[in-house]
């Protein structure tokens, strides 16, 4: 049963990291400033993410796109 517990979590983590690259390479490729919320649900709903997805991951991934725009900066 532990096993298998664990497999799903690992799936489920690994499915969850795959939808936050792609929202953060959509907000980053919308030229979206990931401060602005309100823009990053916009360009979000346009990818036609799902409302769930959004409302679950939008703030976690407007942040890590931020800090992947201030990184290309800092080059």
């Amino acid at each position: 049963m532990t096993t298998i517990v664990n497999a799903t979590g690992a799936v489920r983590t690994s499915l969850v990291s795959i939808i936050k690259r792609q929202m953060i390479d959509t907000i980053i490729e919308s030229n979206v400033e990931p401060s602005n919320f309100d823009d990053v649900l916009s360009a979000l709903r346009k990818a036609n993410f799902g409302e769930p997805a959004i409302a679950a991951l939008a703030t976690e991934v407007a942040q890590a796109a931020q800090e992947e725009i201030g990184a290309g900066q800092a080059q």
